[in-house]
């Protein structure tokens, strides 16, 4: 796969993960926006809880009203009249983060990037912003070819989730491309200090150092024992995903692991009998082992 695409798809894979995270989608294909959070207005006041201003009452009111305008507009099949109510109101309540990250990823959809940047540095800007929006914004930056920008995002949003590793891949490759090969192995390094119980986790980190390697190899020795952590980390876990587990063996069978790549190769065998895949897999291990018997007992499928 070329290097232009990894980052791609590690770039889109971060910030959908980070979306998915921050904003759960309601409705049919176009969404739904969340409405305005109203608690302020709604309560009444009391000696444990500050009165809430006229100001204060007028921004939810506008913010709401803006919302309820959006939705008419939008079942009237009027989406960019509706993005633009929708954009008003999230202005009168940026720490609406749910509504700013549809309102930005509708703008996106429009190519319009700087817009969305707007609405994105509002929210970010809000006490209690998550990694979400901070992601989304990197990924806006990146989009745009500010890249110095994006990275900056994607530090702060890993500040905030810092066991987001698709954030932490796309600024591991951002660091790479502006030919800081070191801080992108920071990056990376710090996501393996991470306490996450997920072997996917593991296992996709150390293809990122195995990228980062392939793609530095001043960096190859140094970052083998990075590769093979990660990988231990994930066999601590007992995956069962058959996937999962291939690509495990795979990536011990080239570390030279080759006593762990068997054990994996051999599971397979023994749960998928019937695979000419994972019989191929052990059969070809043992060929380059030099042993040709077991690798002919190997290559026949039952």
């Amino acid at each position: 796969m070329q290097l232009a695409h990894i980052a791609s798809v590690v770039l889109l894979g971060g910030a959908l993960a980070a979306f998915s995270a921050g904003c759960a989608s309601k409705g049919g294909a176009k969404g739904s926006a969340s409405a305005p959070a109203s608690s302020a207005s709604a309560k009444p006041s009391s000696p444990d809880r500050p009165t809430v201003s006229d100001a204060e009452v007028e921004r939810l009111v506008r913010a709401h009203a803006s919302y309820a305008a959006g939705l008419v507009a939008q079942d009237n099949n009027t989406d960019d009249q509706g993005l633009e109510y929708f954009a008003k109101s999230v202005a009168a309540d940026p720490g609406n983060e749910q509504l700013a990250l549809e309102v930005a990823r509708r703008y996106l959809e429009r190519k319009q990037g700087e817009k969305a940047v707007i609405v994105l540095k509002r929210t970010v800007a809000q006490p209690g912003s998550t990694g979400a929006s901070k992601s989304f914004l990197a990924l806006t930056y990146y989009q745009l070819g500010r890249k110095d920008e994006a990275i900056a995002a994607y530090r702060e949003a890993l500040k905030v989730l810092p066991a987001s590793l698709t954030s932490s891949q796309a600024l591991a490759q951002l660091l790479a491309d502006q030919k800081q090969p070191e801080e992108a192995l920071k990056v990376l390094r710090e996501a393996g200090k991470q306490p996450v119980d997920n072997a996917a986790y593991w296992v996709d980190l150390a293809l990122s150092f195995g990228r980062l390697g392939a793609r530095e190899p001043k960096l190859r020795d140094k970052i083998k024992p990075d590769v093979l952590a990660a990988l231990d980390k994930a066999a601590a876990l007992k995956p069962d995903e058959p996937v999962l587990l291939q690509k495990m063996g795979e990536s011990y069978e080239t570390l030279g692991e080759v006593a762990k790549a068997e054990t994996i190769y051999k599971e397979l065998r023994e749960r998928f009998p019937k695979s000419a895949l994972t019989a191929a897999m052990l059969a070809d291990l043992y060929l380059k082992q030099g042993r040709p018997k077991e690798a002919r007992d190997r290559k026949s499928v039952v």
